[in-house]
């Protein structure tokens, strides 16, 4: 053994070091084990003489499990420094792979563990009330959806489905483009007409709007029950409930709490190669140079071209109210969707 003032002596049992640490070394010195070697009872001992040791992983912790079978036959629990090995299957919904280093029987993409059985992940909340409270790309399969499961991103519970920040993805694209989506979830994207429809017919839901202007200054639109059609109907809004939000000033002419999404209400969706807008003269995709729930064109359009600050950039406008008020100095935009039955405490 060593003599020495502060340690986090390893064992067999704790091989992380974590119970026996000692932070603010207030006791005095003590002796304990070299590098490389665990505190077994009273002795110093190689990590490959404590009980639950495996070879490539290392010392296994008391209670926990390792699969010694790359079809996942098996399971191995370390109960008092010695392994005992049952059989193991996975079950319905379930996989054997290894994520996070770890092998064991894992859900299927698209569904999570409520501690018994796979469900199906429906969007972000249900991974968010599961734990999973990580911002990041996740993989859901809304009710009716009979596709492979799919990513997305989840912030906190919220399910995004559009994003932009650096104009490195064109949105100036065809239907089937906004149908399917593009780009990636943790980047600049669109997740898809078709898996929007999908998300937003399983319950309801309240849609967030968050902006960014060049000068850093944050603002947002909130609305409740947020719901489009199916691809028949042109992906129309169909519910556009409630509005809050503090979308104001941006600029001295901008007002502030201004509805700007009441304008496309009940707007069925366009693009360059489909004209479902309500302009007699143009196709307000093609005129402001990506798709949208246009009507004659906008009041606020969030695919335009990135970094133009024109109209054909992303712009916020008061068309019904007869002025010409525009802003298009927006740096990002985010949509995103959360349950409105969400957990509110």
């Amino acid at each position: 053994m060593m003599y020495m003032e502060c340690s986090c002596q390893v064992t067999c049992e704790d091989p992380d070091g974590t119970s026996g640490c000692h932070n603010n070394c207030t006791r005095g010195k003590t002796c304990i084990c070299p590098d490389g070697y665990f505190l077994q009872g009273e002795h110093c001992v190689p990590p490959e003489e404590c009980g639950c040791f495996v070879h490539g992983i290392g010392v296994i912790r008391e209670g926990e499990f390792y699969v010694p079978t790359p079809n996942c036959s098996h399971i191995c629990h370390c109960n008092s420094g010695i392994f005992h090995c049952t059989s193991y299957n996975c079950h319905n919904d379930e996989i054997c792979e290894i994520r996070n280093d770890k092998l064991k029987c894992f859900c299927e993409y698209g569904y999570h563990s409520d501690g018994q059985s796979c469900i199906r992940s429906t969007d972000c909340m249900d991974l968010y009330k599961d734990g999973y409270i990580q911002d990041g790309a996740y993989t859901i399969s809304p009710h009716g959806w009979t596709f492979s499961p799919f990513e997305v991103y989840c912030e906190r519970g919220w399910t995004v489905f559009q994003r932009r920040y650096d104009g490195s993805v064109n949105f100036d694209r065809s239907w089937n483009d906004y149908k399917e989506g593009f780009g990636s979830p943790d980047h600049e994207m669109w997740l898809g007409n078709e898996k929007l429809f999908f998300i937003t017919n399983q319950r309801d839901y309240e849609l967030q709007i968050d902006l960014v202007i060049n000068n850093g200054t944050s603002r947002y639109l909130k609305y409740e029950n947020f719901r489009i059609s199916d691809e028949e109907n042109k992906y129309r809004i169909l519910f556009l409930g409630g509005y809050s939000g503090d979308t104001g000033p941006f600029l001295y002419f901008i007002s502030t709490g201004y509805n700007y999404m009441r304008y496309h209400k009940q707007q069925q969706f366009t693009t360059r190669d489909r004209d479902y807008d309500d302009h007699n003269q143009d196709n307000c995709a093609v005129r402001h140079h990506g798709g949208w729930w246009y009507s004659k064109c906008y009041e606020i359009n969030l695919n335009g071209d990135y970094g133009n600050y024109t109209d054909v950039g992303i712009c916020l406008t008061k068309k019904s109210t007869g002025t010409v008020e525009l802003q298009c100095y927006v740096s990002f935009t985010q949509m995103k969707l959360r349950p409105e039955e969400y957990p509110r405490c």
